[in-house]
C-alpha cells in the first residue's frame, strides 16, 4: 500500500510542479502584455491569459484530484 500512496505522490509533485512553471510562464505573458498596452482596455489575448492564469493557479483542484485517486485505490484520503 505504501508502493501506491508513493507512486501516486510522485506523480501530483510532478504535476503541481508542471503547473507552478506554467503560472510563471502565463503571468509573464500577462504581464508583458499589460506592459504594452499600459491605460487601455484589456485585449481580448489579456483576457484569454487571465482566465488560463486563474485555471492554472487552483492548487484545490489538484489536491481534490489527488484525494479521488487516493480514493479510488482503496487509499485513505492525502492530508496536506
Amino acid at each position: 500500500m505504501e508502493c501506491k500512496k508513493a507512486v501516486i505522490d510522485a506523480s501530483f509533485e510532478m504535476l503541481d510542479e508542471r503547473r507552478e512553471k506554467m503560472a510563471a510562464l502565463a503571468h509573464g505573458a500577462l504581464t508583458l502584455l499589460r506592459e504594452r498596452r499600459e491605460q487601455q482596455p484589456p485585449s481580448d489575448s489579456e483576457l484569454i491569459m487571465e482566465v488560463l492564469l486563474d485555471l492554472i493557479e487552483r492548487k484545490d483542484d489538484l489536491r481534490q484530484t489527488q484525494a479521488g485517486v487516493y480514493r479510488a485505490a482503496g487509499l485513505q484520503a492525502w492530508e496536506g
